[in-house]
């Protein structure tokens, strides 16, 4: 074979292999899109889903039916505790929520930054009390007449161990 023939062998080879590649290319991308297409058709049926259960909940909740009742009552318990835990949470985190669409928000805010409304004011931190003075007093007295050394005898090191079994009573007293 000449040069030429194996460049073009080689061209061949090459041109090939990029089809195949931009082949394969093609098909996972639109293998992503399917997929992408999926996981949103997914999520619209997540939100029916809730839908429905929040339809049927605001039925249940407006009548009597039994289970349905006990049910209602144990989200609004779970529901009031999740957002006392969302206050305990905020509040470390130095954060807030805005009353209109519930996105949090710095704790300094003056207005929603998701949907433009005016947050409340905060409270103002109420200053701690100041110790009463004769309350102090009494306490450091108490410090002063707690605070007393006691001077136990200390055992003669000289002593015999003999004197004394195993669980730490005298042999005298365990003959009796």
């Amino acid at each position: 074979m000449n040069l030429m023939a194996i460049f073009d062998d080689i061209g061949k080879q090459l041109s090939s292999a990029a089809k195949t590649i931009g082949k394969k290319t093609n098909d996972i991308s639109e293998i992503r899109r399917l997929n992408t297409k999926k996981q949103s058709i997914r999520r619209q049926m997540e939100s029916a889903y809730t839908q429905i259960g929040k339809a049927y909940y605001a039925t249940a909740s407006a009548s009597t039916h039994g289970e349905a009742d006990r049910l209602c009552d144990q989200i609004e318990t779970m529901l009031a505790e999740i957002a006392e835990l969302d206050r305990k949470i905020d509040k470390v985190k130095n954060q807030r929520r805005c009353p209109e669409c519930s996105s949090v928000q710095p704790r300094e805010s003056k207005f929603c930054s998701n949907c433009g409304a005016k947050l409340p004011d905060l409270p103002q931190p109420e200053p701690e009390p100041e110790p009463d003075t004769e309350e102090a007093d009494k306490s450091d007295e108490l410090r002063e007449e707690v605070d007393v050394e006691i001077d136990w005898p200390m055992p003669d090191e000289s002593a015999d161990d003999d004197e004394y079994d195993k669980d730490g009573e005298d042999e005298e007293e365990s003959d009796k």
